[in-house]
């Protein structure tokens, strides 16, 4: 294992496979729902047993309390698309084995159809801070074969949980994903679908 994945990493370097990532990022949700799904079904498979979605002020929230991804993980799971899935994931001790939904490791990348940029923020039980990084569509059109994102440390998420005005944010392990300036209104149809 590299020094890089043992210690704790400050860049995040997404390796893309780049025409299954442009066309499922992007061009394959033309409405919210099916893109909101994509995004869920990974706190399905981080054995979160609550997923909640907050709307407010043209933005939306996707928070949940799964085991969040340790800094190997980031790099190697979640950095890592367009290639088969390893679905051999940590599991709670509590809880039994869920079958795997993710397959290619694009479904991210819906995130895209729904907002120009994201952030996502992801803590587990080997951290003491929570670890955030800001995706932008410009990941989606490079022509490089690595995209570098920076990773910010931070102690809480009193910020983010202001802007929604909610008090109960996972606190110990958990994904959110934070997606300012929707590009389309969500409407009643969205939430019920």
């Amino acid at each position: 294992m590299s020094n890089l994945l043992m210690s704790k990493i400050d860049m995040l370097e997404f390796r893309v496979a780049f025409g299954a990532v442009r066309h499922f990022g992007r061009n394959l949700y033309s409405t919210n729902p099916p893109a909101i799904a994509e995004l869920v079904a990974n706190a399905w498979d981080a054995y979160a047993s609550k997923c909640n979605i907050y709307i407010r002020n043209n933005a939306m929230l996707i928070v949940d309390d799964g085991i969040g991804m340790t800094d190997n993980e980031f790099q190697t799971r979640y950095a890592t698309s367009g290639n088969e899935k390893d679905t051999n994931i940590r599991k709670p001790d509590s809880m039994k084995t869920r079958p795997y939904m993710g397959k290619k490791g694009i479904g991210k990348f819906s995130a895209f159809s729904l907002a120009d940029e994201y952030q996502l923020f992801t803590k587990s039980v080997e951290d003491n801070q929570w670890k955030k990084i800001t995706l932008e569509q410009a990941i989606l059109t490079t022509t490089e074969a690595t995209y570098n994102v920076p990773i910010t440390r931070i102690d809480d998420l009193t910020e983010i949980s202001a802007l929604f005005e909610i008090d109960d944010l996972p606190s110990s392990t958990g994904t959110i994903i934070y997606l300012p300036n929707l590009k389309r209104n969500v409407t009643t149809n969205t939430i019920l679908a």
